[in-house]
């Protein structure tokens, strides 16, 4: 009579709780595994949100710039007509010649009122859409002419002043409490055709030839040439530019 292998409880236990640790496992490294392939296959949307901002990289250096001058004659009391650093054709009035200070004094009104005619004529140029930029430019023209006050830059007022007025305007004519400046330029050109038939038709100074105009007053004078200036290092250049100021 042959006896029947007896099982043993213990190892049978262990063998399923083993079983059992495996199968745990492998299922945790299956979802692990569908996870990640999940975000490779289907990557979530990730929301940012945006800020706009304006990045400008600046490079300050000194130097000299050279040209060819042509020097115009006049004489007397003159008022100029161009910019310093305007360009000019050929033939183009820079600068006229007054025959007393009140001929001056009538080109200065003269040019005023023009000034005065043309910012209001741009002042009715706009349209709705244009509301809350030019409240922003009111804003920005009161605060560029407080910082050029703070800092006794008042030769910068004048632009402040002028973009700050532009605005004004045209906020005027948005929110409908003018209608337009018609009746203004009609008045500012009668009272320029009469300032203008009383200055007549002073000498002029004309341009010679197209070009860049300088006053000689604003312009500083250099005693070498273009090709020694420029066989120069950028030592020899600075002392030699210091040296020139000097006498200047």
């Amino acid at each position: 009579m042959m006896d029947r292998p007896r099982s043993d409880p213990g190892a049978s236990s262990a063998l399923g709780k083993l079983a059992g640790f495996v199968i745990t496992v492998v299922v945790l490294a299956g979802i692990y595994v569908g996870y990640q392939a999940l975000q490779v296959l289907f990557p979530p949307n990730t929301y940012e949100t945006a800020m706009l901002a304006t990045v400008a990289d600046t490079v300050s250096a000194d130097g000299v710039l050279l040209f060819d001058e042509t020097y115009i004659s006049g004489s007397g009391t003159l008022g100029y007509l161009a910019a310093d650093g305007e360009r000019v054709s050929a033939g183009a009035a820079v600068a006229e010649i007054y025959s007393s200070p009140e001929q001056a004094g009538l080109r200065q009104q003269l040019t005023a009122l023009n000034d005065q005619i043309e910012l209001l004529q741009r002042s009715q140029n706009t349209t709705a859409t244009q509301l809350d930029s030019l409240k922003k430019e009111r804003a920005s023209a009161l605060y560029d002419m407080m910082d050029a006050l703070d800092s006794s830059a008042y030769d910068e007022t004048a632009q402040g002043e002028e973009n700050y007025i532009l605005a004004q305007n045209k906020l005027w004519v948005i929110t409908g409490e003018v209608s337009d400046f018609s009746a203004q330029i009609a008045a500012l050109t009668q009272q320029s055709a009469q300032v203008q038939a009383q200055l007549g038709a002073p000498t002029q100074i004309t341009a010679p030839q197209t070009g860049y105009f300088i006053r000689s007053t604003a312009a500083g004078r250099l005693n070498a040439g273009t090709d020694d200036i420029l066989a120069l290092d950028a030592a020899g250049l600075e002392a030699y530019l210091n040296l020139s100021l000097i006498h200047i």
